[in-house]
């Protein structure tokens, strides 16, 4: 058992539990306990986590009905941290920190995504697994396709629109997450559109989005378009 700083939950850390999980405040996705019953699933939610190693730790954990959230394997692998049982402690193989903790039995010892494997697409998914892995930016492009966006005149700025002090601070959580997810990057552009927090619909969530009706006006827009889909087809069929 550790403790997140930021949060002050105690979470279990446990290698044989495939996902990560923290508990509902239903989807139709189910979990499979290690005992074989079944362990609803209500969505997902993103948290930043503190374990006092020198650097946060940004992950979507699945919403369930389980007594006490979980750092599955899935979280350990991708931030290197490995439980040491002896020293009761979570250790950095990043910063060779390690963080305190203690033993604690608990309930529920793992948990796994419940698959039906008699479905038309289970062959189809096995034969290509990349396509249900989340995208990862840091691997090398296998392509030399480069798209630019090409505008006319000066570059198009605006001035900064304040946002409520909530809306600001998940303004902030959004974007630190999509830059340590390697989606976006700091830029010193001279081009700067309005940001505007929306919310999300049947949701108390918000998303940032951006005012591009200056920036699309100076756009050059794109005569090549897509060529007719049939005669695209008929091609293949040849």
């Amino acid at each position: 058992m550790v403790t997140p700083f930021r949060f002050g939950l105690r979470i279990c850390s446990g290698r044989q539990s495939r996902v990560s999980c923290v508990k509902r405040n239903s989807s139709q996705q189910t979990l499979l306990a290690a005992n074989s019953s079944n362990i609803n699933v209500y969505g997902q939610k993103t948290l930043s986590l503190n374990f006092n190693l020198r650097r946060d730790f940004i992950w979507t954990f699945l919403i369930a009905d389980v007594s006490t959230p979980i750092l599955g394997a899935d979280f350990l692998h991708y931030f290197g941290l490995v439980p040491d049982l002896r020293n009761k402690c979570l250790r950095d193989t990043k910063t060779k920190l390690q963080s305190v903790g203690h033993l604690r039995y608990a309930n529920l010892h793992s948990v796994q995504i419940s698959i039906s494997r008699d479905t038309v697409f289970h062959k189809l998914l096995k034969e290509f697994p990349s396509i249900t892995k989340l995208p990862n930016p840091n691997q090398p492009v296998k392509h030399n396709t480069i798209h630019h966006i090409v505008t006319k005149g000066p570059p198009v700025v605006a001035k900064p629109r304040r946002l409520a002090p909530d809306r600001l601070k998940i303004a902030k959580s959004e974007f630190q997450n999509m830059m340590h997810l390697g989606h976006l990057r700091p830029s010193k552009s001279n081009y700067a559109s309005p940001l505007h927090m929306v919310p999300k619909k049947g949701t108390l969530n918000w998303r940032p989005v951006f005012d591009y009706r200056a920036l699309n006006s100076q756009t050059l827009k794109d005569k090549y378009p897509i060529p007719c889909i049939a005669d695209f087809t008929a091609e293949l069929h040849e």
